[in-house]
């Protein structure tokens, strides 16, 4: 009888959901090759963190340094990505390639400081994207680099 019943509650129960109007909606799954195509292209990402206005959105911006202990890309010490405008510490480098050694945008300087001081040089990204030899460029091995996109954002002041 008890089975009878839970049969009964159950018939009626689907015929109730299969007779409402639910709308399609497509729902983003990790697994389809669409939404897998989104997030290798960074899509996703950029419509998440774009806020729709047009300020210069320099917080999107990143640089990769591949750092190396001694002049002319020797002895690799590891990767560090930074953002612009923001002082930071360096392992002690004499040599990296910036963005895999292509030139960018912007201002580059490297310290010989942990905190963006003492001995330090600043140039276009356009003609400094591979500094091979920090002790003849700043007088030692970086310690610290500052980064900006932008040519009209001073250095001096760091320096």
């Amino acid at each position: 009888m008890v089975n009878i019943l839970l049969t009964s509650a159950l018939l009626i129960a689907s015929s109730f959901v299969a007779s409402s109007n639910i709308p399609d909606v497509q729902l983003a799954d990790a697994n389809t090759p669409n939404a897998q195509i989104a997030q290798a292209s960074g899509e996703a990402d950029y419509k998440l963190n774009h806020c729709g206005c047009h300020h210069d959105h320099h917080h999107h911006k990143t640089l990769a340094i591949e750092m190396f202990g001694e002049r002319l890309m020797k002895n690799r010490v590891g990767f560090k990505t930074i953002r612009p405008r923001k002082c930071y510490r360096l392992p002690n480098i004499n040599s990296c390639l910036l963005d895999g050694g292509k030139p960018g945008e912007g201002i580059i300087m490297f310290c010989t400081g942990s905190k963006c001081n003492g001995s330090c040089r600043s140039l276009p990204r356009l003609k400094w994207y591979t500094p091979g030899d920090m002790n003849f460029d700043i007088g030692g091995h970086a310690n610290s680099v500052y980064w900006t996109t932008s040519e009209d954002d001073s250095l001096i002041q760091l320096a």
